[in-house]
């Protein structure tokens, strides 16, 4: 599950970089 948890926040972090 630890792992999972700094894929989701990788992405979220992706998606707002990308926004910009």
């Amino acid at each position: 599950m630890l792992r999972l948890e700094p894929l989701g926040h990788l992405s979220y972090i992706i998606l707002l970089l990308t926004r910009n």
